[in-house]
């Protein structure tokens, strides 16, 4: 659960709920806050100050009137008595107005991380085939990961979650990952389809067993720090009938993790899984996705965990995963990427229409709309791809010309 902030007047200790105006950037739980409180009558202003961070709030008490909506002083005549009271209100009116504009500075300095990535790095084949090279590599024999490390600080890892491909990794695997990627470089890892579509999260099938197991494989990235969330995604066929199933096995899992679940039936859209997951404290995955899927109310801010998950699939069914979002597409997403960053201590986020590298060009995008100043290598390898895809487009439409 996420604190109040708490600000103080004649009557003692009071908060503010975290729903209101004041209540959106979290008590900082660096140091222990002081505050000096200014008593007007049963008004009471608060300004909390630190001498690093100004955490915050002002709050015209009993009037209930934010500082910051305030623009005159006429706004307070009804609450005032003597021409020396209206002084001593002007004086510090003028005074919080300053603080207001402090405080806003530094929330937007001192924003929550954003993590901006793409789901899966090693799509070795030709664009043709839906892989990366010529558009985002240079080469088949380029070395992915370090390549991929050096536009982006996260990635989702995706293999995991395949039988096929996870039952020949080891914990040497993920000791290579943490050496080929820098120093804040992070993993969000899936958790493997034994534990989420085949035992269905059943304790009496011993998902939880599996799971550790596979906690265990990569512990090698928690020991390094560079394992973002555990992502567990569910079958759309998994629907909120087996809502005992997902909460006794939330109930049982490992503590030390960022854990987010990823619903994929409309059925979960109610009300009692996200109580239920901000009791854990467990990310419910936000997407944007196909309208055929039915899960628009995904991609409504949800906020159930001090960290937050996004994935966006794209908006194409078939073929899947093969769409190049539009900036304007994006923008909605940008704003409230923006405003979840003030909720929650971290936000990942991952593309995944990932066919052709479509995911590299608008991850890089993203990035730029979260007000990243690319640098010169992001900034070509964006330009690059755009150049492609654009040409593409025109041969595209040149061919069906001919074709009519």
């Amino acid at each position: 659960m996420t604190e109040s902030v708490v600000y103080g007047n004649s009557d003692g200790m009071n908060e503010i709920p975290n729903n209101t105006k004041y209540g959106q950037i979290k008590n900082s739980k660096k140091v222990p806050v002081e505050y000096s409180v200014i008593s007007l009558r049963t008004h009471t202003w608060v300004v909390f100050l630190q001498s690093k961070w100004i955490t915050y709030a002002s709050v015209l008490h009993s009037c209930g009137i934010g500082i910051s909506s305030l623009d005159t002083i006429s706004e307070l005549t009804p609450y005032i008595s003597t021409s020396h009271e209206r002084n001593h209100i002007q004086f510090s009116l003028n005074f919080c107005k300053i603080i207001n504009k402090l405080i806003v500075l530094k929330a937007q300095r001192f924003v929550m991380p954003v993590y901006i990535g793409c789901s899966g790095w090693s799509y070795a084949d030709p664009v043709e085939k839906g892989g990366w090279v010529k558009v985002f590599y240079p080469g088949a024999q380029t070395k992915k990961l370090q390549y991929y490390s050096q536009f982006f600080s996260t990635a989702e890892m995706d293999a995991t979650f395949y039988e096929k491909f996870y039952k020949y990794m080891t914990k040497e695997t993920f000791v290579n990952m943490t050496k080929a990627t820098p120093d804040n470089f992070q993993f969000s890892v899936k958790v493997p389809e034994l534990v989420t579509h085949n035992k269905r999260l059943d304790i009496d099938r011993e998902a939880i067993t599996y799971l550790k197991e596979f906690l265990d494989k990569i512990s090698p990235l928690k020991i390094s720090n560079k394992l973002g969330a555990v992502l567990i995604q569910l079958p759309p066929s998994f629907t909120v009938k087996e809502f005992r199933n997902t909460e006794e096995f939330l109930d049982r899992l490992p503590g030390g993790y960022d854990y987010a679940i990823e619903f994929r039936n409309p059925s979960w859209n109610t009300e009692g899984p996200w109580e239920m997951l901000k009791h854990y404290n467990i990310a419910a995955v936000m997407t944007d996705s196909p309208e055929q899927d039915k899960l628009k109310f995904l991609s409504d801010t949800i906020v159930t965990a001090n960290h937050s998950f996004i994935r966006w699939h794209g908006r194409q069914v078939k073929p899947r995963y093969n769409y190049l979002y539009s900036k304007e597409e994006l923008k909605p997403w940008a704003e409230k990427v923006k405003q979840i960053s003030r909720e929650t201590a971290v936000v990942r986020g991952y593309f995944n229409n990932h066919y052709g590298a479509r995911a590299v060009v608008n991850a890089l995008e993203f990035k730029q709309m979260l007000g990243t100043v690319l640098s010169e290598e992001e900034r070509a390898a964006l330009q690059h791809a755009r150049n492609y895809f654009s040409e593409t487009s025109s041969q595209l439409t040149l061919d069906r010309s001919f074709r009519q």
